[in-house]
């Protein structure tokens, strides 16, 4: 019933959302059509309504859904008993995420939902009445993990995400009024979809970022109010949107006092940025992670080197920059888009696996080689390209001690692809198996 109620109501909520969006492009390009901001503030409206009415809806169905349980509670990081079922084993080449050299010949070893060993065949001991997979040509890698998607908490985003070996995503904004938190951890329960790691609403001003998706702060004590309120509720991370020149941005205490109070909860902070200025306020507060881009010029190269040094993570999602079809989209965006993160790799900064998917049109759900690919022609290796897929993308989601890695006492989170990534990275789309705290979702 949840997930009827979801895919309904979104397929009318993006046709709104890309009519807005037309709008306010034709806005940016200079055009004052009274007509068209009439039909504008008309469709904000109709969006404000329908949300509200949606979410009233979704209350309802996961109301009743407790209701008819006898009991009910979130479930863990690695969700079942430490040793239920029977052990599996997973034999082939392996790539752990730690950035080890690959072993020609290994196995890992899982118990329930946890990896109990790793290592070389010939040193680890299978378990008599272990459950057997043999991948000669094959390759064992961690479940990738995307950090930068919307995936609206929809079950068949998340399972096609999961089937393709993206067995964690991080969700960076859906729309104010839902109770998201409530069903991550529903959806959490079923191995057979991806882990959502939840921010919940952006943090924006007034008049700022995408308003019905975002939390209006006006004062440094109204941003600890709201971030406090936020992380009660169940917020994994906290997301603030800093949009010029499109949108009027927060201020620099305003973005401090969101930062110091997520930390002082224990929760990083992510940074929507897509200009210069929008990424030294964001910087200078702060924050732990960095999404999109920031245009090359030599103001951006100062804010990319004060990046690096502060150890912010670069989440670039280039995807979305892909050139647009002849007549349309901005030339040379993709361009810009690359070199600016070629510029941080060229320093040594630190990046993490995210594409943006789930909300932009042609943007890949699933395992997104278009977005890998992309960091490749940027000048990562596909070594690189890995850790930051798995171990690099599981510390941005603050849960590198139980992802992003392939090691005794971690979650048993496992894609197994055909063939050699780092001879060829689309080999990630040729999955022979995916296990998800430690089920088998998909064998082929």
């Amino acid at each position: 019933m949840v997930n009827e109620i979801l895919s309904t109501g979104f397929t009318n909520h993006d046709m709104l959302q890309k009519e807005m969006i037309s709008l306010q492009r034709a806005f940016r390009k200079g055009g004052s059509d009274m007509t068209a901001k009439a039909k504008f503030t008309s469709i904000f409206v109709l969006r404000c309504f329908f949300l509200f009415s949606f979410s009233f809806l979704l209350m309802m169905s996961i109301s009743g859904k407790h209701r008819n349980e006898e009991e009910f509670s979130a479930p863990g990081l690695c969700n079942s008993q430490e040793s239920a079922g029977v052990p599996i084993a997973v034999i082939g080449a392996l790539i752990d995420g730690t950035g080890a050299e690959p072993v020609p010949e290994a196995v890992v070893v899982i118990k329930g939902r946890y990896i109990t060993a790793v290592g070389p065949r010939k040193e680890i001991e299978i378990p008599e009445n272990a459950r057997v997979f043999s991948f000669p040509r094959g390759t064992l890698l961690p479940g990738f993990i995307n950090a930068h998607v919307h995936s609206k908490y929809d079950e068949k985003r998340l399972q096609l995400w999961a089937r393709e070996g993206v067995t964690t995503v991080r969700d960076l904004a859906e729309a104010m009024g839902v109770p998201w938190f409530t069903l991550r951890d529903q959806l959490r329960s079923n191995p057979k979809n991806a882990r959502i790691v939840a921010a919940g609403p952006v943090f924006t001003c007034p008049d700022g970022f995408f308003k019905e998706f975002s939390l209006i702060v006006v004062s440094p004590e109204d941003a600890q109010e709201k971030v406090n309120k936020l992380i009660d509720a169940g917020a994994d991370v906290i997301k603030i949107g800093m949009n010029s020149p499109i949108f009027p941005e927060l201020s620099l205490e305003i973005v401090k006092a969101i930062v110091e109070t997520a930390h002082s909860r224990g929760k990083p902070v992510a940074a929507h940025v897509i200009s210069a200025h929008g990424m030294g306020v964001a910087v200078e507060a702060g924050v732990d992670d960095i999404n999109h881009r920031a245009p090359i010029g030599e103001k951006s190269k100062e804010l990319i080197q004060q990046t690096k040094a502060a150890g912010i993570y670069w989440i670039p999602t280039l995807e979305p920059r892909l050139p647009a079809p002849p007549g349309k989209g901005r030339p040379g965006r993709r361009r810009k888009a690359i070199d600016s993160f070629k510029y941080f790799l060229s320093l040594g900064g630190s990046v993490a696996l995210g594409s943006d998917s789930g909300t932009l049109p042609g943007v890949q759900i699933g395992m997104p080689i278009k977005e890998i690919l992309l960091m490749q022609e940027a000048g990562m290796t596909p070594m690189q390209i890995i850790e930051a897929s798995t171990r690099h993308a599981a510390r941005v989601c603050r849960l590198e001690n139980e992802i992003g890695t392939l090691q005794a006492g971690k979650c048993a989170d496992l894609l197994v692809v055909e063939g050699n990534p780092l001879e060829d990275l689309n080999t990630l789309t040729k999955t022979r198996l995916v296990i998800h705290d430690g089920v088998v979702i998909r064998e082929e």
